[in-house]
């Protein structure tokens, strides 16, 4: 799972080619050097957008990160603490072990 742009904005893929279409995505902002955050995270729902004007690329992705986790972790049911699930675990627990990783990698790089 990794960032991939389309079109001047960043796009992560939450599902796989030929899924419900489940993706985080930092776009650019309204002004210059700005980005904002968007996302969804459920089938069928429609793009939502957080935080206008953030000042960086990777604070929008840092951003977008916290809200998949955050926010997967309420519509199932599971707590949003880091940590390696189980093998009974869920796949959106997996998914949200994956956004971890990858936060963990947006600050150590």
């Amino acid at each position: 799972m990794e960032w991939v742009l389309r079109g001047g904005d960043w796009f992560l893929d939450l599902d796989g080619a030929g899924g419900s279409g489940l993706y985080l995505a930092a776009r650019r902002g309204p002004d210059e050097g700005t980005w904002r955050v968007a996302a969804v995270l459920a089938p069928g729902e429609d793009e939502r957008e957080f935080g206008e004007a953030l000042a960086g690329l990777e604070v929008a992705q840092d951003m977008a990160l916290k809200l998949g986790i955050q926010d997967l972790a309420r519509r199932h049911g599971f707590s949003p603490a880091p940590g390696r699930p189980g093998p009974e675990a869920s796949d959106e627990e997996h998914l949200v072990a994956r956004l971890w990783e990858l936060l963990a990698g947006l600050h150590a790089g």
